[in-house]
């Protein structure tokens, strides 16, 4: 029991530093109004921080991305976020 204490935090640890980056520019995003979208398996944009899958060596690809919303009602209403039930009446 106490290895699996050790090696599970060890372990995200590990995967977090390596992979500090992307997280640090989702976060931003997540907080400028940036929503998650299924895009289905796409092939993932090495310029952009991702967390790809990888199935071949040559094929990197993602399955969500990050998009902003657009507004669909007038900035007074508050923050954009995804269409309010009342925007579609």
């Amino acid at each position: 029991m106490f290895i699996f204490a050790l090696i599970i935090p060890l372990f995200f640890g590990v995967f977090y530093i390596n992979n500090e980056e992307f997280f640090y520019t989702a976060s931003e995003q997540l907080e400028d109004g940036y929503t998650w979208h299924y895009v289905g398996p796409t092939k993932a944009d090495l310029e952009r921080p991702s967390l790809p899958l990888q199935v071949e060596v040559d094929h990197p690809f993602v399955i969500f991305k990050l998009k902003k919303d657009k507004c669909e009602y007038p900035k007074e209403y508050g923050p954009c976020v995804s269409s309010p039930k009342w925007a579609s009446k």
